[in-house]
């Protein structure tokens, strides 16, 4: 693994014409040798006059951020000690914010590589920075960011009939995102974002660390310049709270896959927006108050989605030729996110219903045992993928089995014979999975949307 002296965020720039936004990087290796990357959006219907209109400092602080955001895929490369910003300075709350975000981030990266990230970042500050967020009135409506599953589908329909103006809009796209808009009768503002392929080239080869970056973080920063950009007040994500839950402990921190979709972070990130960006742009979920057992519930009704959505990450691989399935939306049927969601919608929908989605039973499957046993919480610790906890597991199980249509198969006949009897309430624990709680932390325009149900 090759070490680097220093990693530099040294500049972005915004091609008016184009609606291009880059953003550049480089790697200081030693002795003279440096590489040199960039990344770019690309906004599509970019109004000049729009962005002009945007008061300058505004523009400069959600650039700045973004710049921040997007530098963790070339920083963790190499991970070096030494950070340099070159054109602005951070505040000191603002570089304990990126501090922070990098290294609980980054968590599953550092377990997987083995790399001990404390005192790792380390993001220098000046007390020539100080708050500089702008006001600019917003349209009161929202941008659903939507990925392809069940939980983006939940939340607009939940809005829709809140009957709340809103805007599907996705950073790139894939063949799933495209047939859930469908689904939906909506059509997606796709930002596009072009990665440096040298950057690409290089995570193939052994001389760089790889692996999992805060995809959730990077949404956020890139929705804040959205919004700006279209004219939107809300950036509305459909983090549920079974995302509370970490993986594995590691140099005394729980490590949580999905730490950038948790209520921590959202905190975080609503602040920094608030205070050094802007405080009429907000980014919140709307699904924060449930579970993953309730909000599949709650898509159990939507039938018209069945078809094309699908929350297998198969769908969403960078690089790579997107999978084909003939019955429509792809499901690898081997991954920790294909059975937990296959166990989920157990509870709520005939065999017959589930198996037209995933095109088989997995309960049926001896090989996936292990992997189930996993998402119980029996063996080994919670796989690095958004899959929920294993409480809401053992219900949704047990809720199938209760129907009698997977009798006899082998997934099911452990469950039934080795973990049905360590649960002495199911009763009280369904109820506590399908309550929405904490509904009063959302912004009050949204509150009611669970009061009415």
């Amino acid at each position: 693994m090759i070490k680097a002296n220093q990693f530099a965020f040294t500049s972005y720039e915004v091609d008016e014409t184009a609606g291009i936004f880059t953003f550049r990087y480089t790697v200081e290796l030693g002795a003279g040798d440096r590489r040199d990357f960039s990344e770019s959006l690309i906004l599509p219907d970019f109004d000049v006059d729009v962005w002009h209109a945007i008061p300058e400092l505004l523009k400069q602080s959600v650039l700045q951020a973004l710049h921040l955001a997007l530098g963790v895929s070339y920083w963790k490369m190499h991970c070096a000690k030494r950070i340099r910003i070159e054109g602005y300075f951070l505040t000191p709350e603002q570089a304990e914010f990126w501090n922070v975000v990098y290294t609980k981030g980054l968590g599953e990266f550092f377990f997987r590589n083995q790399i001990d990230y404390r005192g790792l970042v380390n993001f220098p500050s000046s007390d020539m920075a100080s708050p500089n967020a702008v006001e600019l009135q917003r349209q009161d409506r929202c941008f659903v960011p939507i990925g392809g599953g069940k939980d983006s589908a939940v939340s607009l329909e939940m809005l829709r009939r809140g009957g709340y103006e809103l805007k599907l809009i996705s950073l790139g796209t894939s063949f799933v995102q495209k047939q859930m808009a469908q689904a939906a009768g909506m059509e997606t503002l796709v930002i596009h974002r072009k990665l440096d392929q040298a950057m690409l080239d290089l995570t193939k080869r052994s001389e760089v660390y790889n692996g999992h970056v805060p995809i959730s973080m990077i949404y956020s920063f890139v929705g804040v310049l959205a919004a700006l950009v279209y004219d939107y007040r809300w950036i509305v994500f459909s983090n549920e709270r079974s995302a509370e839950e970490g993986n594995v402990e590691y140099y005394g921190n729980v490590i949580n896959h999905q730490w950038s979709k948790s209520e921590e972070f959202e905190r975080m990130v609503q602040a920094y927006v608030k205070r050094y960006v802007t405080p009429s742009v907000t980014p919140f979920s709307l699904l924060r108050p449930l579970t993953e057992f309730e909000v599949v519930r709650r898509f159990a009704v939507e039938k018209k989605y069945f078809k094309d959505f699908s929350s297998c990450n198969r769908n969403f691989v960078v690089a790579s030729d997107q999978p084909i399935s003939e019955r429509g939306a792809y499901w690898c049927c081997a991954c920790p996110k294909c059975a937990f969601v296959f166990a989920m919608l157990s509870a709520w929908l005939s065999r017959s219903e589930l198996i037209s989605i995933f095109g088989q039973d997995l309960y049926s499957r001896q090989e996936l045992l292990p992997l189930f046993k996993q998402l119980l919480g029996l063996e080994d610790f919670k796989p690095f993928e958004c899959v929920g906890t294993p409480e809401e597991m053992k219900v949704a199980m047990r809720r199938a089995h209760l129907t009698g249509s997977y009798d006899g198969e082998v997934v099911m006949e452990y469950f039934t014979y080795q973990v049905e009897k360590t649960v002495p309430n199911f009763a009280k624990l369904e109820r506590e999975l399908l309550e929405a709680v904490d509904v009063d932390r959302l912004p009050k325009e949204f509150r009611k949307l669970y009061l009415e149900i």
